[in-house]
């Protein structure tokens, strides 16, 4: 199946290749809905160190998506099914302990291999995921949804019963999205958010700052005495050695 992969080969500057595609045992998908993440922004800009986009371009950017299947051998989905895709590459598959985007051998698409920036998107059938009754607009992020729900799910296995007040230090819209997790996990919990621990924080370092600039004020006022002092003593010592001066030498 011939396919166009829309890759990045340097900064600002898309190309489309054209590759044949392997559709053996893999999900024929075509992208709808994509999000851009700011680490596509980056490379797009040129804004990562030269030697990562040597090593990691010409590639096509967009990890998170979601589509609808065209075609699909394994049987596990329907001709015009809404999914979404998964960019994760496993590696260990056998591995247990270690999260498989942490895992040796792994990879993620977008970063090192092209992204879902193609005509058609094949994928093996468990990095995909059916999705209904969702606005496609929202089911495109969903990896991005995922980053927030794998905080939540570390923060439960550390975190100790008691849940009464939770705060939250970010405004950026991960920051939203753990919020709205949390607020959905714990609906009896109060959460704070980060303009009022902000606000807290800056009032408490202004009340500093304008305590130690009252202190410095007070101490360079003496230092400013001090030296007053010395120079008027100076002074009167100089007026006084040139009379002295004078005085011995006017006769010679």
């Amino acid at each position: 199946m011939l396919n166009s992969v829309y890759q990045l080969i340097t900064p600002k500057t898309i190309s489309v290749k054209h590759e044949d595609v392997d559709t053996k045992d893999q999900v024929i998908i075509r992208p709808e809905y994509l999000a851009l993440c700011h680490a596509d922004q980056r490379y797009y800009q040129g804004k990562r160190d030269i030697k990562i986009l040597r090593k990691k371009l010409p590639m096509a950017l967009i990890h998170e998506a979601c589509g609808r299947v065209i075609h699909d051998p394994t049987g596990t989905f329907k001709v015009g099914q809404s999914v979404v895709m998964i960019p994760n590459i496993p590696g260990n598959r056998e591995e247990k302990v270690i999260y498989e985007n942490y895992g040796k051998g792994g990879g993620f698409l977008s970063s090192g291999h092209d992204g879902f920036m193609r005509e058609f998107v094949n994928l093996p059938a468990d990095r995909v995921v059916a999705f209904d009754d969702i606005d496609k607009r929202i089911a495109a992020i969903t990896e991005f949804i995922s980053v927030g729900m794998h905080a939540y799910l570390r923060f439960s296995l550390i975190s100790h019963e008691y849940k009464n007040s939770i705060g939250i230090w970010g405004d950026g819209s991960l920051a939203f999205i753990v919020s709205s997790i949390l607020k959905k996990k714990y609906p009896d919990t109060n959460f704070h958010s980060s303009h009022l621990l902000m606000r807290q924080y800056l009032l408490m370092t202004l009340k500093k700052v304008l305590m130690w600039i009252m202190l410095l004020s007070v101490q360079v006022e003496r230092e400013v005495s001090t030296l007053l002092i010395i120079l008027l003593n100076i002074s009167i010592h100089r007026e006084q050695l040139c009379l002295w001066v004078y005085r011995k030498t006017r006769y010679l």
